[in-house]
């Protein structure tokens, strides 16, 4: 698995509010051309020198992204972090449990 993260964990865009931000590949993807142009990093803010060599001028928010994209995203993140053996188990437990009520 890659230790990538899908989606760029903050935002140096507008107030500077941490704000999803999406990669390159995922909205290279999209139909729409003008969403793909993406918002132009703001320089003034503090994070933009690392956001800049990083990923470069433009940055697109997350929401952008279709709703399939964002929830597989998620669901990759969140296995990532589970133990899949365990979960398997613990889903059996409660199942045995269900069919004592």
């Amino acid at each position: 698995m890659s230790t990538r993260p899908s989606l760029i964990p903050f935002s140096i865009i507008s107030t500077g509010d941490a704000v999803p931000l999406a990669r390159r590949e995922q909205v290279d993807a999209l139909d729409n051309a003008r969403l793909r142009e993406g918002i132009e990093v703001k320089p003034s803010d503090s994070r933009s020198q690392t956001y800049l060599a990083e990923h470069g001028d433009r940055c697109w928010e997350v929401d952008i992204l279709p709703a399939t994209v964002i929830e597989q995203e998620l669901d990759a993140h969140i296995r990532s972090w589970l133990d899949e053996r365990l979960w398997r188990q613990r889903d059996r437990e409660i199942g045995r449990a269900r069919t004592l009520l």
